[in-house]
């Protein structure tokens, strides 16, 4: 029963952590300068990595006789991604 929560709970998260590395690269992107200059260079090269993934997931859950595999393998690697993202765009706490 819990398991089939599973992809909805990874979604949501999925969406949560996109929308705040969406707000971080804005906040980069309005700053403006080389910076910004090379976080569009970087969504541009991001997104289209995420698209060979999650062809690559489909590919692999279909050959396997699992498509129904196939969201729960794009969902975790592209949650993994976004937390990667926003770790790497939020400025670190001063201690």
């Amino acid at each position: 029963m819990i398991t089939s929560w599973l992809p909805l709970f990874e979604a949501s998260r999925l969406g949560f952590e996109a929308q705040c590395v969406i707000g971080l690269r804005l906040m980069r992107l309005s700053a403006g300068a080389p910076p910004a200059a090379r976080e569009t260079q970087l969504i541009a090269i991001e997104k289209a990595a995420a698209l060979l993934q999650a062809q690559a997931a489909l590919a692999t859950a279909v050959a396997a006789g699992r498509p129904d595999r196939v969201l729960e393998n794009t969902l975790t690697t592209h949650g993994r991604a976004a937390q990667r993202n926003r770790r790497k765009l939020t400025p670190a706490r001063r201690r």
